[in-house]
């Protein structure tokens, strides 16, 4: 591939322009999804586009500041599979079980290079269950 060459640059500022939008579009369609089945996911999906514009705001910043070419290449695939490795996506658009698994509700709390205490982990105990739908009754 000649990253040199204008017009190939354009081609793949239009893929990753085309990419970046489909995903933003799919996390709107994830939302609706959510809200129809009245769920509470719809934060999550939030903090997830605001990782996406995040994103995108980075790569445009390589790209036209420094004339990087490469990060939307990579982009432009990330993208896509970081919103369908959601656990968002996997329940609400392939019917991912809930019961079971690292779909387990509630989620467990995720952080780069697991440096989230086990304390604060959501606990899944009986009593612990019954304490949080008695405050999401409340509200």
């Amino acid at each position: 591939m000649d990253l040199d060459d204008t017009g190939f640059i354009d081609i793949i500022r239009s893929l990753y322009l085309g990419s970046q939008l489909v995903v933003i579009l799919l996390s709107f369609y994830l939302m609706s999804v959510i809200r129809k089945k009245n769920d509470y996911d719809t934060e999550d999906v939030k903090k997830q586009l605001k990782q996406s514009f995040t994103s995108i705001g980075i790569v445009a910043l390589l790209h036209l500041k420094f004339g990087y070419v490469q990060p939307l290449l990579i982009q432009s695939i990330m993208g896509f599979k970081t919103f369908f490795m959601t656990k968002e996506a996997r329940i609400h658009f392939f019917n991912g079980t809930t019961s079971r698994g690292e779909l387990r509700r509630p989620f467990r709390i995720e952080a780069h290079f697991n440096m989230v205490n086990e304390k604060r982990q959501p606990k899944t105990d009986k009593a612990s269950i019954k304490r949080a739908e008695k405050a999401l009754k409340a509200q």
